[in-house]
C-alpha cells in the first residue's frame, strides 16, 4: 500500500496538471498480469500514477506517460557504444517526435535520447541514499516539465516549430506512433514539414539508432558543479 503521504502529494501533482496542460487524456491502464509480473520491478507510486492515469497521453499526444517493459529494447541499442547502462534506467515517456525521457532505477538520474538528432543528454546524480518521496518527485517533476508544448516541440530546418503542423497534417498520434523525418536527419533527410510522416515508432527508432552511434553530450549540472558557477542574486 502506497504511502498516504505519497497518495497525497501525487494527488497534488494531479491536481496541478489539470490546471497545467489543456488537454489529458488517458491511457491503457497495466493489466493484473503485468502488475503481478512487474511489482517487484518499478516503484509502488508508479503502479498508483498509472492507475489514475494509465499510460497518457498529454497536450493532444505531443507526450506520452509509457510502459517501460516495451522501450527495453530500444534504450538497449540507444545507450550502445556508450558509457551509459541501459540496465541503471527505465524508460518513463516520450514525446510526439521521438524523443525519450528516462530516470534511474536508483537514483534520480535522467536521460533525454533525442532520436532525430542522436544525441543523449545526461542530468546524473549517483546518490542512491534518497530521502522518503524523492524518487517519486523526481520522476512527478520530469513529467510537469517534460510534457508542456514547449518541452514536446521541435524545429524544422527553417527554425519554425512543427508540432501544430503535424497535427494539422497528419492528425493526432496513436499510442505506437511518432511524427518522424523521412528519410531520417542522419541519412541527410531535409528537416521539413514535407518530409515530416507518421510512423510506428517500435519500428522506427531502432531503425534509425542503428544508423549511427549516439552523442552523448555535456552534463550541464556536473559541468556548472564543476566550474563553481553560482546563480546570481
Amino acid at each position: 500500500m502506497l504511502p498516504l503521504s505519497q497518495q497525497e502529494e501525487i494527488q497534488k501533482y494531479l491536481d496541478y496538471f489539470k490546471i497545467k496542460f489543456s488537454k489529458i487524456e488517458i491511457g491503457k491502464k497495466p493489466s493484473p498480469e503485468f502488475i503481478a509480473q512487474y511489482e517487484h520491478t518499478y516503484p509502488e507510486y508508479l503502479f498508483y500514477i498509472w492507475d489514475k492515469l494509465g499510460f497518457a497521453s498529454f497536450e493532444n499526444g505531443g507526450f506520452w506517460l509509457v510502459n517501460p517493459v516495451d522501450y527495453e529494447d530500444i534504450l538497449e541499442l540507444c545507450l550502445k557504444n556508450t558509457d551509459l547502462e541501459p540496465d541503471d534506467f527505465y524508460v518513463i515517456g516520450r514525446t510526439a517526435f521521438g524523443d525519450l525521457f528516462l530516470i534511474g532505477k536508483e537514483t534520480t538520474s535522467g536521460l533525454t535520447i533525442d532520436i532525430i538528432d542522436m544525441r543523449i543528454y545526461p542530468s546524473l546524480n549517483n546518490n542512491k541514499n534518497l530521502k522518503d518521496g524523492e524518487h517519486l518527485r523526481a520522476f512527478l517533476s520530469k513529467v510537469m516539465i517534460r510534457g508542456t508544448k514547449e518541452s514536446i516541440d521541435t524545429y524544422d530546418q527553417n527554425e519554425k516549430l512543427l508540432f501544430d503542423r503535424c497535427l494539422t497534417n497528419l492528425g493526432e498520434l496513436k499510442d505506437n506512433e511518432i511524427y518522424a523525418f523521412e528519410p531520417p536527419a542522419v541519412l541527410g533527410g531535409k528537416q521539413l514539414i514535407e518530409n515530416m510522416k507518421k510512423v510506428d515508432l517500435f519500428q522506427y527508432i531502432p531503425f534509425v539508432a542503428q544508423l549511427d552511434k549516439f552523442q552523448v553530450m555535456l552534463d550541464i549540472s556536473k559541468e556548472v558543479d564543476r566550474l563553481g558557477i553560482k546563480p546570481q542574486n
